[in-house]
């Protein structure tokens, strides 16, 4: 039976990393408005009426002719999308602890000899090694405006616009 222990704690090196980081420059991409601002004037023309019974203005009724639809504002909301990708490869100190018989004087692993000792009813050779690890990672996360953290579900979807 073999055993894995981590015999020390991770030891960090002063050196600096011979890879170089790849950092891509900031992009700024606006969005198509979903909605064209063509239906907006349709949509505007059918409620004429109905706004000024909304706001209170009930008895100032005037002709729908005299309305006039006069200017369309957009309003653009900042989304920070930042995304990365993390790669470590590093070396770690371990200690593996293997059961061998009673009858086992010396374990010969080329060039190195172990003396197997006794701990409790079992005769065990302690291997002190490195091991060489590879970690990856990617994260992706939305900031609203205020940078707290926003719902990808709720981001809302369109092609970006060619001239921004």
């Amino acid at each position: 039976m073999t055993e894995m222990v981590s015999a020390e704690p991770v030891v960090i090196s002063a050196e600096t990393p011979s890879i170089k980081e790849k950092i891509i420059k900031r992009k700024t991409i606006v969005y198509k408005a979903v909605v064209d601002p063509e239906l907006i004037e349709v949509a505007c023309e059918k409620l004429k009426k109905q706004l000024f019974a909304k706001f209170a203005f009930y008895w100032f009724q005037p002709k729908v002719e005299d309305i006039q639809f006069v200017s369309l504002e957009k309003y653009y909301k900042p989304y920070i999308v930042i995304s990365g990708k993390y790669y470590i490869d590093y070396l770690r100190k371990c200690t593996y602890i293997v059961s061998v018989p009673k009858e086992v004087r010396q374990v010969l692993l080329n060039p190195n000899k172990y003396v197997p000792q006794t701990a409790k009813s079992n005769r065990i050779v302690k291997l002190h090694a490195e091991e060489r690890l590879v970690s990856k990672a990617k994260a992706f996360l939305i900031l609203d405006k205020n940078g707290q953290d926003y719902a990808d579900d709720n981001m809302p979807r369109a092609p970006p616009e060619k001239k921004t």
